[in-house]
């Protein structure tokens, strides 16, 4: 018969456990403990075993002639060829609409980017169209045959790829905002450089329109003087032509005599003397009047050629209709003058001659008798030609009163014209003003406006495009703060697997003769060493996988060789005096950790149990010694509270299975 030790472990099944059952059971945390570490290490590292598919329908968009094919760079930067760097990445395979659906469907595909056919029209529409901006889209689809955080990392490696084209995107549109700035600097100064010149000009017109105004002044002033001339050449004009209307009835008066003259020349030849000394002193008196006429007619008729002149060269402004009426009276008026003053001289000689005849008559009675019927023929010539000179006087007289009129209504207009030029100069020098403040306000603008050099443009683009970076975080999703979460998970998972396979209690529970708290300390004997040994196997294999400092090293091993004994008495304690509702509340315990130790949105109820457990107690205390922070301490206490509540559980477990074999 085999003798059996105090402390030989059983099944639970009552036969005794086989060495390899006992070595399973230490080696339940290394294994799961291990597995987690290899599966769920740094998945990004491993990027490539994930298939993913990329489509592009996108159509390239056109600027300024050249095609911008945005979607197939964005396929290059998934794929990866397009950076140019030796990164991680999903194997991506470039494939149809038709092709991808299919690999979403039979999971060959776990994700798949979809760019759409107005990929690279919206993504450059700020450029295109900026008062019409839009976003540019893409579609990723994941697999329903995917894995637990295919999505997390589908979505980590797209937002990569995209962030980088629209940084690219954004500081080539921001680059061009800031060359715009110095295109506006450049048009400010040379806004700035015309609105000086414009000032400058203005101040030279200014000043000719002040030239202007005193000249236009002056003339207002000489023309009331020609005003008062022509309306002086009118009244001479009126008075020639009564002397003239006489002297043209006085030749006709003349004629007749002369006709009677004829008859009795040769009887008269000393009243013919005195009428050659009345012709004479006539004559002189025509000459006189013409002589007083003959002046002031040419220098009205070259006042009218200087005012014609200046109107048609524009020094006496007017409308033009007013204008071509002025000048077509100012020439009629000009072309009769001349004709009467032609007409005077005519009768100036028309006297000379006249007076000549009557001394060669007084002189010469008897050639006189010989020639009166000439005289007389003569005399009534002389007749018709005053008469003409007295129409042509007259009409000079009416041309010199339209003169007068048409002199008189310029002198009235000129005025106004004078304070039209000075108001002119008034404007044109506030206008010079205006320019040179204007010029002034431009060159400050100017100055206000940065100049920027295409390098301090580029990092300006660039600070703009990202302004915050962050450093010091890490996009790996397993990494050594998943240390702490694989140890706790591991080491309550052995104190779960060790009283799945063996028995809780003293196999002679109910037998021996000793008091509750010895059988209690026979059941937990065994435990205490498997769960020593458990810890000590998992906190002396993480910290080296870990590659921790020793003082950290030896600080985990300890706190995972009292959280492997704590973990195995709490288990213990649950699956003897609960049996397997016991194992079923360790079970939850474990899936619960699991829930919480993976992502920190779980419900608050499950943070909840995730924290007062065992667990959470020991993960408190490696996550302390992962990362050099306070309390350990406090863990190290509380898994020996738990380990002395196991205890208690099994020490009722002993009394309730000692009282069910007493006889009654």
């Amino acid at each position: 018969m085999t003798s059996r030790t105090p402390f030989q472990l059983q099944r639970r099944g009552g036969r005794p456990a086989r060495w390899s059952t006992v070595l399973g059971v230490i080696l339940v945390p290394l294994t799961i403990a291990g597995v987690l570490l290899w599966g769920l290490w740094n998945p990004q590292d491993r990027l490539e075993s994930v298939s993913a598919a990329v489509v592009n329908l996108d159509e390239p968009a056109e600027i300024d002639g050249q095609p911008v094919p945005l979607g197939r760079l964005l396929a290059g930067e998934l794929i990866g060829d397009a950076s140019g760097e030796d990164e991680q990445n999903f194997t991506w395979q470039l494939t149809d609409e038709d092709d991808a659906a299919a690999g979403l469907d039979d999971g060959r595909y776990a994700t798949v980017v979809t760019i759409p056919e107005n990929f690279s029209t919206a993504a450059t529409s700020l450029s295109t169209d900026p008062e019409q901006p839009e976003q540019a889209r893409i579609t990723v689809d994941s697999s329903e045959r995917g894995r637990l955080i295919d999505n997390a990392l589908t979505n980590v490696v797209t937002e990569t790829a995209t962030s980088l084209l629209n940084q690219q995107l954004g500081e080539q549109f921001v680059g061009g905002v800031f060359v715009g700035m110095n295109e506006i600097g450049s048009g400010v100064g040379e806004a700035a450089d015309g609105a000086r010149a414009l000032a400058d000009g203005g101040t030279q017109l200014a000043g000719g329109a002040s030239e202007l105004a005193d000249g236009t002044e002056q003339l207002a002033t000489g023309t009331g003087e020609l005003s008062q001339g022509a309306n002086q050449l009118a009244g001479g004009a009126n008075e020639a032509a009564a002397g003239v209307q006489q002297l043209a009835g006085g030749m006709s008066e003349f004629a007749a005599g002369v006709g009677e003259y004829a008859s009795g020349a040769r009887t008269a030849a000393t009243g013919q003397q005195q009428l050659a000394d009345g012709v004479r002193d006539y004559t002189g008196g025509v000459n006189q009047a013409i002589d007083a006429i003959a002046p002031g007619a040419a220098e009205i008729q070259e006042q009218l050629g200087n005012l014609i002149a200046a109107i048609e060269g524009g020094a006496i402004p007017m409308p033009e209709e007013q204008r071509q009426q002025v000048l077509a009276e100012l020439r009629a008026a000009q072309s009769e003058l001349g004709d009467g003053v032609g007409q005077l001289g005519a009768l100036r000689s028309a006297g000379t001659q006249l007076a000549a005849a009557a001394q060669q008559s007084a002189d010469g009675s008897a050639e006189l008798a010989a020639a009166a019927e000439g005289l007389a023929g003569g005399a009534n010539e002389l007749a018709t030609g005053a008469h003409t000179a007295a129409g042509g006087v007259s009409e000079l007289a009416g041309g010199a009163g339209t003169l007068a009129g048409g002199v008189s209504q310029l002198a009235e207009q000129t005025p106004q014209l004078a304070e039209g030029a000075s108001q002119l100069a008034d404007g044109t020098r506030a206008s010079a003003e205006g320019a040179g403040d204007l010029a002034d306000g431009l060159v400050e603008a100017r100055d206000q406006i940065p100049d920027y050099s295409e390098s301090q443009r580029d990092r300006i683009a660039e600070t703009a495009i990202t302004p915050v970076t962050a450093e010091g975080g890490s996009s790996d999703l397993f990494t050594a703060a998943g240390a702490p979460l694989f140890a706790g998970i591991a080491l309550w998972a052995g104190g779960l697997a060790m009283f799945l396979l063996l028995a809780p209690l003293w196999r002679r529970t109910r037998a021996a003769a000793l008091g509750v708290g010895r059988i209690t300390m026979h059941s937990i004997a065994p435990t205490l060493a498997l769960g020593a040994a458990q810890g000590a196997i998992a906190g002396t294999v993480l910290p080296a996988a870990l590659g921790y400092d020793p003082g950290q090293a030896l600080r985990f091993t300890g706190l995972a060789l009292l959280a492997g004994i704590a973990f195995a008495l709490v288990n213990q304690g649950l699956s003897a005096l609960l049996g397997g509702f016991g194992r079923f509340v360790s079970f939850v315990i474990l899936v619960v950790t699991f829930a919480v130790g993976v992502v920190a949105t779980v419900p608050g109820p499950l943070q909840a149990i995730g924290g007062a457990s065992p667990v959470g107690a020991a993960l408190d205390g490696f996550g302390a010694v992962a990362t050099g922070a306070s309390g350990t301490g406090l863990a190290v206490f509380l898994l020996f509270l738990w380990g002395c509540a196991g205890t208690l559980l099994t020490a009722l477990a002993v009394v309730r299975e000692r009282r069910t074999t007493r006889p009654v």
